[in-house]
């Protein structure tokens, strides 16, 4: 086992070196499969066409997501291991997200376990998925309470099992679990926001109200805050291909037009408009949050 020392110096560029991390990617269609059948209707077209395709980016959040669940799970895993470094190496964040990721639990870093977890972090997507029918007759998707459908999936005797065949300890399935079960606690903060008077922006994250918020979730999570912060990172890198850099709202809202333009030449959904001109947000979100947490220590 490599010494904390040089699990710090390699933190991320090991996230998929680890034999499990490859059976999971390797199980997950067929686990996708399995869970859809159990939980869904296939009665329902809708649903049998999830079924069949997965994957499909169709079947996921086209307003939200270039890409369908599992190849978004895979966008995650390479976030995690290039982009997410780089953001906090930049922002002056890398040396505290270094040293609460080498952590260990039962002999392995917080580090490699998330990066288990990441396979996961999207199950109860395939067990939550509700169809919606607008004014219009389009349907939709709502995945609402799928990150604590993917913490009780995990925690399934069948998963833990298949955890333990991978070597691991119940109290490293249990963090896997609990990171899984986590991972969405900045997007419902930001989905709240989008709801509120304030609306989800620049002005937001820099108010006492967002202070207030990101001090609740670390209270509340004070074994994975830093996680917190690195997989609503990841996971937002993962939604779209595209990056818009902006230091404030304004500049956001200059930038439409162009956006617009290169999505349409991409070839690329128009509907991700929004998603992409959403990034500049999250990562300050993420930098402000962790900040935050680097306060509290």
């Amino acid at each position: 086992m490599e010494n904390v020392e040089q699990e710090k110096e390699n933190l991320f560029n090991k996230v998929e070196s680890e034999k499990v991390v490859d059976v999971l990617y390797e199980k997950l269609p067929v686990i996708a499969k399995g869970l859809i059948e159990k939980s869904q209707d296939l009665n329902i077209p809708e649903n049998k066409g999830f079924f069949e395709n997965p994957d499909d980016p169709m079947e996921h959040e086209p307003n939200w997501h270039q890409w369908g669940i599992i190849t978004h799970t895979a966008k995650f895993t390479e976030a995690y291991k290039a982009e997410t470094p780089e953001f906090l190496r930049q922002a002056g964040l890398a040396e505290f997200v270094n040293e609460k990721m080498a952590e260990q639990i039962d002999g392995l870093t917080k580090n490699r376990l998330l990066s288990i977890s990441i396979p996961l972090h999207d199950l109860g997507k395939f067990t939550e998925r509700k169809l919606k029918t607008g004014p219009d007759g389009t349907i939709s998707h709502s995945f609402k309470g799928h990150e604590k459908a993917s913490g009780r999936i995990i925690r399934q005797p069948e998963f833990i099992q298949m955890l333990r065949d991978q070597e691991l300890t119940a109290n490293q399935i249990e963090y896997i679990a609990h990171c899984a079960e986590r991972h969405y606690e900045l997007g419902l903060l930001r989905d709240a926001a989008k709801r509120s008077q304030t609306g989800f922006n620049f002005a937001l994250i820099e108010s006492e109200l967002f202070l207030k918020s990101a001090q609740e979730i670390i209270s509340a999570n004070l074994d994975i805050a830093a996680e917190i912060g690195i997989m609503y990172l990841s996971d937002s890198l993962a939604k779209i291909s595209l990056r818009v850099k902006a230091e404030s709202d304004e500049e956001i809202i200059t930038q439409r037009e162009s956006v617009t333009k290169i999505i349409a030449d991409l070839g690329l959904s128009p509907r991700l408009v929004n998603a992409t001109l959403q990034m500049p947000v999250n990562m300050r979100l993420v930098k402000r949050y962790l900040e935050i947490c680097r306060a509290t220590e």
